[in-house]
């Protein structure tokens, strides 16, 4: 009727976002169907349907649907909500930030939460039976967080040491060093301690290299904690092994250790060259990868 207040128009993505923090009133399974619809439906506009875009992200912005699917991705309770569960809110969370072209950024406090479950993920306290963490968990996460890196509040001294977790540890020789000859190796675990086929996980390496790469531009300390965790060592084995990685792997490492060798005294540089990372570097130069 004239001179009524238009009423605010519910929609598909209001009622599966309710439904899926109904914890009251619908079984998981529910509650996991609705973030699938909703995982689909952006998997669909992407896809093929790019008019429908921005509709749908909009949509959820404006209900409060960041914050859902962050509480979702960070919920401490196996009762309520299961590890599927909490993969699936993550990912539709990655899916809205990539689908918003760079636009949406989550605050520093939301990728603080997200920062925090990445630490979780990665040093295995959710699982109290002795498995190891879940890689594809801890790839979305970090994922996330390369999305708002700018955002990323750096204060846990600890920091470098958790941005390393996920980078494949370089070989040593039966003395226990590091030398050129060990450092250019396949290596065969991450810094975690996970045994892995290094090759499986390269865009997990592409977005911890694009956050440490945040991570050593706030602040010159934060070069000095890296190079602490082997990091320069780290570096040079993905690019001496970067033939059998993504390309925007062996772009992200030789962008750290410009960095580190630029920012660093002699001795970095010359520790650089001791390990053949001058000379790598120069070949994927002259070849057009890096």
């Amino acid at each position: 009727k004239l001179g009524q207040k238009k009423k605010k128009q519910i929609t598909a993505v209001h009622v599966l976002l309710a439904i899926s923090i109904s914890f009251a009133s619908e079984a998981a399974v529910t509650r996991e169907m609705a973030i699938i619809t909703l995982q689909n439906a952006m998997t669909m506009v992407k896809q093929g349907y790019p008019e429908r875009r921005t509709s749908i992200s909009t949509q959820i912005i404006s209900c409060g649907g960041v914050e859902i699917l962050i509480n979702l991705a960070i919920s401490t309770s196996s009762n309520e909500i299961s590890h599927v569960m909490k993969l699936r809110a993550a990912t539709l969370l990655d899916n809205l930030l990539l689908a918003s072209g760079n636009l949406l950024k989550l605050t520093e406090e939301q990728t603080s939460k997200i920062w925090i479950e990445y630490i979780k993920a990665t040093i295995g306290e959710q699982r109290k039976d002795g498995t190891e963490p879940d890689l594809t968990f801890a790839g979305v996460l970090i994922r996330i967080i390369a999305l708002s890196a700018e955002k990323m509040n750096w204060s846990d001294p600890l920091c470098a040491q958790y941005l390393m977790r996920l980078l494949p540890k370089p070989n040593r020789n039966t003395n226990g060093s590091i030398t050129a000859e060990s450092v250019c190796l396949p290596p065969n675990k991450l810094h975690s301690g996970i045994s892995c086929d290094f090759t499986l996980v390269p865009s997990i390496y592409c977005n911890v290299l694009k956050v440490i790469i945040a991570y050593l531009d706030s602040s010159l300390v934060h070069h000095d904690r890296i190079q602490r965790e082997d990091g320069i060592e780290s570096f040079i084995c993905l690019l001496a092994n970067s033939s059998k990685l993504h390309p925007l792997v062996a772009k992200n490492a030789a962008s750290i250790l410009a960095r580190m060798i630029k920012t660093g005294d002699a001795s970095i540089k010359q520790y650089v060259r001791d390990l053949r990372g001058i000379e790598i570097l120069t070949v994927l130069s002259q070849n057009g990868k890096v």
